[in-house]
């Protein structure tokens, strides 16, 4: 008979996290310029938060993740679109409802306003910064993975228009009226490469063959299991996770002293 786990062993899990938190701070610190990976012990740290009822729960795992060494920047590129990709994997399992989903999903969007409020607006980029188009199709329900890419693209140097919810007539009209390097259309994973042919046909009325899209997000993980090829089945120019590719695939300059590594968002 399971008689569950002895008493007050939550309070020692807790200590243990704690004790792998230092050590983890103490590693960060050493490697303050080094690229690296998020580490599991603060993903499920701002997870916890972001499905936590306490009002102050984000903001206390924020201070939490710089206690440690980690920059504002690793906190959006990196920590905030793993918790999402983690939501995502547990809505998928059946693990976690949608209304947690989309309430935690709100919450990391929120936190990301917080962490760099110059990365909502073009305050960063210089007046003749390349500027290029981010778009989340319409009726898609979690829109973070674009908002992330967004600041991405703005610490690289570039000044972004950021579409969420658009229509192809709305991207078209858009286009029409807005000089643009390259059309990045962020997607995740329960969105159908029709919506996505939709909008890149959009691009190319209103502009011709010439100018580059990108596709990427999570939805390129889920049609490569399956073998299907996102760039044939939708008319995009690329494919790709990878800031720093799709910027170069573009032919697009950035400011290197601004990247830092991760995904395209979805």
């Amino acid at each position: 008979m399971n008689e569950g786990p002895p008493a007050g062993s939550h309070l020692v899990g807790e200590r243990v996290d704690a004790l792998a938190a230092s050590a983890l701070s103490v590693v960060a610190r050493k490697m303050p310029n080094a690229p690296r990976n998020p580490f599991p012990v603060f993903i499920e740290t701002l997870q916890r938060a972001c499905l936590s009822m306490a009002p102050d729960a984000m903001a206390l795992a924020i201070n939490r993740l710089r206690a440690a060494g980690i920059s504002n920047a690793e906190i959006a590129d990196l920590y905030v679109p793993a918790v999402a990709r983690q939501l995502g994997d547990e809505w998928c399992a059946d693990t976690m409802g949608f209304a947690e989903v989309t309430i935690g999903s709100a919450r990391l969007q929120g936190a990301l306003r917080d962490l760099g409020p110059e990365w909502r607006a073009d305050q960063v980029a210089a007046p003749d910064a390349p500027c290029i188009l981010i778009a989340v199709a319409a009726d898609i329900y979690h829109t973070l993975g674009g908002v992330v890419l967004a600041g991405q693209m703005r610490r690289m140097g570039l000044s972004v228009r950021l579409m969420l919810g658009v229509q192809p007539d709305d991207l078209a009209l858009t286009l029409r009226r807005l000089q643009v390097q390259a059309v990045f259309l962020s997607a995740s994973q329960g969105e159908t490469l029709e919506s996505l042919r939709k909008l890149v046909d959009a691009v190319r009325m209103a502009t011709g063959p010439v100018l580059p899209v990108v596709i990427g997000g999570t939805i390129t993980q889920i049609t490569l299991e399956h073998g299907l090829d996102i760039q044939a089945l939708t008319g995009a120019n690329f494919v790709t996770n990878d800031p720093d590719e799709a910027m170069a695939l573009c032919g697009i300059a950035t400011d290197l002293t601004a990247r830092t590594n991760s995904g395209l968002g979805g």
